[in-house]
């Protein structure tokens, strides 16, 4: 039901996925200038040092020899080296890393992730009432506490998003044999697929928590972890089959367009990661909504079957 009403809400409201995609244009722009401009020495001491012909040179030798253990390597003393470069130069580039570093960690997710509660919040309006609300009035009423969530979910949810992309680069350094490297890239979808359901299923409710509720952004949380415990493998199983379908849309989408199709496919793939949060948090508190402007979904209230859990032994 989760996986089915989230594509229903996600084609209702199609429309908003155009203005999300405009908006992550011009914030991800925004911020690459920032950066570029911040990261231009940085760049030109790496680029006296060979560095980006070197990794060109490590691409290209994976192209031709195709083993994933030795292009893990490869990277690994790239990395190193990289370090190395950076730290003989310390002393001319630590001002312009501390910068780089502030727009685009800080400022960028910042920036970037302002979308979240606008689209949210918008998808919450036409549930409770099958209405379409304006993306750049909600993107404006939010901006306080989205600010606020954004800096929680730098040191939150970044880490965990980091973690990720290292277990899957360890987990593939295992994959060693070339006659099994065809399995590398499914086995780094599933890794991948099975990891992001996790963290949507434990924090997915953050966000229409405090868009719902209008909690801020600390007993968003906490109402997060204490819905986000009913219906846990049930969410989790809806999140990992959206994941899977998310990843295989992307990746077939942009191979059998050359790349094109992701124009299409990541806006709508974002989007649809959003509704599945607040379909998820409406199911598992028992909402009724609107799948599309004719159709009701009314979830089983789960406050009532957590009461009789509760006393049903007192008897």
């Amino acid at each position: 039901m989760m996986y089915k009403n989230t594509f229903k809400l996600l084609f209702a409201n199609y429309s908003k996925v155009w203005k999300v995609f405009a908006y992550l244009l011009f914030a991800v722009a925004f911020i690459v200038g920032l950066a570029v401009a911040c990261g231009f020495p940085i760049y030109n001491t790496l680029l006296k040092a060979g560095m980006f012909t070197e990794l060109g040179d490590i691409y290209a030798d994976f192209l031709n020899k195709l083993n994933l253990h030795v292009f893990i390597a490869s990277v690994g003393e790239w990395v190193a080296d990289f370090v190395g470069v950076i730290f003989s130069n310390i002393d001319t580039l630590l001002v312009y890393i501390i910068l780089l570093a502030v727009v685009v960690f800080v400022f960028g997710s910042l920036i970037v992730g302002l979308y979240k509660f606008a689209y949210t919040d918008n998808i919450n309006y036409f549930m409770n009432s099958s209405v379409n609300t304006p993306f750049t009035s909600a993107l404006i009423t939010n901006s306080g506490r989205n600010a606020l969530y954004q800096l929680f979910n730098l040191l939150i949810l970044q880490p965990i998003n980091l973690s990720i992309t290292i277990l899957i680069v360890l987990a593939l350094n295992f994959i060693n044999d070339a006659n099994i490297l065809w399995l590398a890239p499914m086995a780094a979808v599933l890794i991948y697929s099975f990891l992001t359901s996790l963290k949507i299923t434990l924090f997915g409710g953050w966000v229409p928590a405090m868009v719902v509720k209008n909690y801020g952004v600390i007993k968003g949380l906490k109402e997060n972890f204490r819905v986000c415990t009913r219906r846990f493998f049930y969410t989790f199983s809806s999140a990992f089959a959206l994941t899977l379908t998310v990843m295989f849309v992307n990746i077939f989408g942009g191979l059998c367009t050359f790349g094109v199709g992701l124009i299409f496919t990541l806006p709508a793939s974002i989007c649809a990661v959003c509704v599945f949060n607040i379909v998820a948090y409406y199911t598992n508190i028992g909402q009724r909504y609107y799948t599309d402007a004719n159709n009701v979904c009314a979830p089983i209230r789960q406050e009532f079957t957590d009461q009789f859990n509760k006393h049903k032994y007192i008897i």
